[in-house]
């Protein structure tokens, strides 16, 4: 039994041995081993650890946050790049100048319809009147022709259903004996308040021509 345990601890005694010397070959393997560094690890065992001496990071070390310059294919990018948003400004700058001009095109073409329909509206105008203006004045000229065929006192009755405007500007183109004829006729009270009324109005505009109407009444 004695010669047992003898034994077993003899194995392990072994193997630890083992361990060790492997675990000594790779940290010899390591550089682990290295006097330097021995020293320190008995140095920190026994309580007189050396300062600790510090090598600048490569994050402080100088000239380490200088900025890297561009690489050649990086500057031939960024070229390439600013030509294409140069070019694309210009494009659309000229975009927006055709579409102003074309919308100045636009606006001045309604302009000069509008001035064109104007004009044709004027025309229009002005051919219908003078159309009228004939019209009328061919009217006048036989309605001149029929009271002068009348009875005065029958010119007076017809007369007397036109408007004051119309008598007015009849008899400022009716025969002066003719219309001092049909002014003698105008007896009766509302004729001669009819009569009166288109005689001050005749005065307004011809005040010799109602004198001379007016003379017989």
């Amino acid at each position: 039994m004695l010669k047992r345990a003898f034994f077993a601890a003899a194995i392990v005694t072994m193997l630890n041995a083992a361990a060790l010397t492997g675990v000594a070959a790779w940290a010899a393997t390591r550089g682990y081993l290295a006097r330097d560094r021995v020293h320190a690890a008995l140095a920190v065992l026994q309580g007189e650890a050396p300062a600790a001496t510090t090598q600048p990071s490569a994050a402080t070390q100088p000239g380490s946050d200088s900025p890297v310059p561009p690489t050649a294919e990086q500057l031939r990018q960024r070229e390439t790049a600013e030509e294409i948003a140069r070019t694309e400004l210009e494009r659309r700058n000229q975009e927006i100048a055709q579409a102003w001009k074309l919308l100045e095109m636009q606006q001045l073409a309604v302009v000069r319809e509008k001035e064109s329909l104007e004009a044709d509206r004027k025309r229009f105008a002005d051919e219908v009147r003078q159309q009228a203006a004939a019209g009328s004045d061919d009217g006048l000229a036989k309605e001149l022709e029929i009271l002068g065929g009348l009875k005065a006192k029958d010119a007076k009755a017809l007369l007397r259903l036109k408007p004051d405007a119309d008598v007015v500007r009849t008899l400022m183109a009716l025969d002066a004996r003719v219309g001092r004829k049909i002014v003698g006729e105008c007896k009766e009270p509302e004729e001669r308040l009819w009569i009166g009324r288109i005689l001050d109005k005749l005065h307004e505009q011809n005040a010799a021509r109602a004198e001379v109407l007016g003379s017989s009444s």
